[in-house]
């Protein structure tokens, strides 16, 4: 009956400071949004339309703002009772560390599943919505069209790739030119830039050293002849009345749910026909490396918890404020290890795919050694 009042008590207690923490987090991390929105506000976009885009920026936040929450929650806990002597005294009733932590580990699995059909779900879905809002917006600022990193359809006739981009500056460029008559055309360039026409009617791309690739037949056998040739300069001019009128909203790979995701793996051949193999590659990758993170994100929250139950003991303060620091170090270090190999989708040989799970196993190792010797 003890064991189960204490364990009742425990569970109240991380739940209360959870949920504080969760709500502090989320605040505090959908203010990117809310600057965002601010600029969108001063460029003529309507205020409804804003609120309801800020609000759908709450599940893709709670991805993270959860597993914050409860690492900062454990610390929290038990620090405060092992700083009380409440630890002890639990202890000296014969109640085991792992039966102490049980509870606080049951609400851990539970938070790791809620984040894990977040993340795969309701978040991708509210992205996609916000997508939608977005291609609104976009039509007050035709430049937000050009997003790095994947690949874009909305110019007429043309397929865009950009590497990099720092305003209209823009680094790595591949466009694809297929006309609905003649050869397919590949353009790369070392670099570019983008700028809006005098009257706001067209869109121009600059593009600098450029390796311009066609075919010209094709030989006996299905063998492709190909023709390429360099420039210093090339030019293309898009007016923006057709990109929006042809203009369907594109997702990213972060955007699309769980089945989504699988179905694209599937159909990504026969969805990017004119995509030369190399090209493609890197976008199986990317979404492989999506579905890869967005699990090991769930399960975060499980190996923050594992590892903060003991530095929550060493630390044997009340001051909340050491909490949050190693909170947020710990978690630092963890969401820079994710964002490091979210940009590995060209190197295949690292199988960032699996390297992202690396800090969760050792921080799920390192938190079950502290536990066991600190028994």
């Amino acid at each position: 009956m003890a064991v189960r009042i204490l364990s009742r008590y425990l569970a109240r207690d991380f739940a209360f400071g959870f949920a504080l923490t969760v709500a502090i987090f989320t605040l505090v991390l959908v203010a990117g949004t809310m600057v965002r929105a601010m600029d969108w506000l001063a460029r003529g976009v309507p205020g409804p339309l804003l609120f309801r885009f800020f609000a759908l920026n709450v599940p893709y936040t709670l991805q993270f703002s959860i597993p914050l929450g409860a690492l900062t929650a454990v610390l929290l806990l038990f620090s405060r009772l092992s700083s009380d002597g409440e630890l002890t005294a639990m202890r000296a009733c014969g109640m085991s560390l792992w039966q102490i932590a049980a509870p606080v580990l049951a609400l851990a699995v539970a938070a790791t599943a809620a984040t894990l059909a977040l993340a795969h779900g309701a978040s991708p879905y509210s992205r996609q919505q916000q997508r939608n809002i977005e291609a609104q917006f976009r039509q007050v600022d035709p430049l937000a069209l050009i997003e790095p990193g994947r690949w874009i359809r909305e110019f007429p006739g043309h397929l865009l790739y950009v590497a990099r981009r720092d305003g209209g500056r823009l680094q790595d460029v591949t466009l694809y030119a297929i006309p609905e008559d003649g050869p397919r055309r590949v353009i790369r360039a070392r670099d570019g830039t983008v700028a809006r026409s005098a009257d706001g009617r067209e869109l121009r791309i600059d593009l600098y050293a450029v390796r311009m690739e066609w075919v010209e037949s094709e030989e006996p056998g299905g063998r492709e002849r190909r023709r390429t040739m360099t420039a210093e300069h090339y030019p293309e001019v898009f007016r923006i009345d057709e990109m929006f009128r042809r203009r369907a909203v594109r997702l990213r790979p972060g955007d699309h749910t769980l089945p989504q995701l699988l179905a694209a793996l599937r159909d990504l051949p026969a969805k990017h026909p004119e995509l030369d193999p190399a090209d493609l590659l890197p976008q199986r990758l990317q979404l492989v490396i999506e579905a890869s993170s967005r699990t090991a994100l769930a399960f975060t929250c499980l190996a923050f918890v594992l590892l903060g139950i003991p530095l929550g003991i060493r630390t044997r303060r009340r001051e909340s404020g050491i909490g949050f620091g190693i909170s947020l170090g710990v978690a630092m270090l963890f969401y820079f290890t994710m964002v490091m190999v979210g940009t590995m989708s060209t190197h295949p040989r690292l199988h960032p795919q699996l390297l992202v799970w690396a800090p969760i196993l050792l921080a799920e190792v390192a938190g079950l050694v502290l536990l066991h010797r600190a028994r």
